[in-house]
């Protein structure tokens, strides 16, 4: 009779093995049936942009959370600026991604970089680094990094445009947890009991604190590059219309690597879906963009008492003589490999997990990380 596996020891390989290579075939025939909106094709209307709801980091809750709360649950990006007259934000995003501009692939170190050639023809370089049991942990970025961005700073810049990131996606889940509480009809004492999702070891979450805990962080610094001459810009998208797979993403608008760009408040190519159509977004200056994943949509439960729901936010990635060459940062939050709570709609991918000897958590958290490496 086989041991039970303890929790302890569960964690300890999690910690130190990529458990999720062993579910990469089931991972591609759901998400490719199942878990993505996926589009070749680009449709959207291109006199009309969506401004991206702004709120302060200062009244994110103000009038008791209700433009957040709407938003949650319409198209599920927001946007969390400083004050008018702090720019913090912008200057450790400026300097950020401006040295990943001049950075260039090498497979000497493919342990953290990797390079992709994306759908449009564009050539992402990544830098990629993965963050177990929440986010008070360092960035684990290599000392190599001056020579592969030509910029001595090019690592501390990059920790400190993380850790801004950091600030905001904590003051994001603390609002979380204080909407869920008030929004419940139920009293004080039943609204803390709410169990927002349990492990298959039987501890329950009660917060997305404690979530977050227990999860793992990926994050990601993109540099994009297309020539002038695959520039398509009627169909052909770099990223196709899709929802991501973990809880939310934290990330700050790409910058264009062209000194000649007038948009670098602004993500050129950047699209979300609002009411069937893409629209290009557009985000706020010296802002943090939070986007929610369908993680956040079909693992995180609610009590029917509790007046808060999650929409994932459908978007894509197309660029064009604007964004030829951008750089991006982003966090994401994945749903914890060993959660079992899922929405009664995925009824289908957890019968084709179970068939397969896996976990329902566990596929689901492969194939998160599956979509954003590759």
């Amino acid at each position: 009779k086989a041991k039970k596996k303890t929790r302890s020891a569960i964690t300890t390989k999690r910690k130190t093995t990529m458990l999720w290579y062993k579910t990469l075939p089931l991972v591609l025939a759901i998400s490719s049936i199942h878990l993505f909106r996926l589009s070749t094709a680009f449709q959207n209307n291109d006199n009309v942009s969506y401004n991206v709801p702004s709120f302060s980091l200062s009244n994110l809750l103000e009038n008791n959370g209700k433009r957040p709360k709407e938003t949650l649950s319409t198209t599920g990006i927001l946007a969390i600026t400083r004050n008018d007259d702090d720019d913090s934000y912008n200057k450790v995003s400026t300097e950020a991604l401006r040295s990943l501009c001049h950075c260039h692939y090498s497979s000497s170190y493919s342990s953290f970089m990797s390079q992709n050639t994306m759908s449009d023809g564009a050539e992402r370089t990544t830098i990629g680094t993965a963050t177990a049991g929440g986010w008070n942990h360092p960035l684990p970025l290599s000392d190599s990094l001056s020579d592969i961005c030509q910029d001595d700073r090019a690592k501390q810049n990059m920790e400190d445009l993380r850790d801004a990131v950091v600030h905001v996606s904590k003051a994001f889940v603390r609002a979380i947890d204080t909407l869920i509480t008030s929004s419940s009809s139920s009293s004080s004492d039943d609204a803390v009991k709410n169990v927002l999702m349990e492990d298959i070891y039987g501890t329950s979450f009660t917060s997305m604190n404690s979530i977050i805990a227990s999860s793992t962080s990926l994050e990601h610094f993109h540099l994009y590059s297309k020539p002038s001459s695959q520039q398509d810009t009627t169909t052909t998208t770099t990223i196709a219309t899709h929802t991501d797979a973990g809880l939310f993403l934290s990330f700050v608008p790409a910058q264009s690597c062209s000194s000649s760009s007038q948009k670098d408040d602004d993500d050129a190519a950047f699209y979300v879906e609002i009411d069937g159509v893409l629209q290009q977004a557009t985000f706020p200056k010296n802002s943090v963009i939070i986007m929610l994943g369908s993680g956040m949509q079909h693992w995180i439960h609610l009590n029917k008492e509790i007046d808060l729901s999650f929409k994932a936010t459908k978007h894509a990635v197309k660029m064009n003589g604007l964004s030829a060459s951008r750089a991006w940062y982003g966090m994401m939050h994945l749903v914890p490999p060993d959660a079992r709570e899922i929405d009664l709609s995925f009824k289908a991918t957890k019968h084709a997990v179970k068939m397969n000897g896996l976990s329902a958590s566990r596929a689901w958290y492969g194939m998160s990380k599956l979509y954003i490496f590759f």
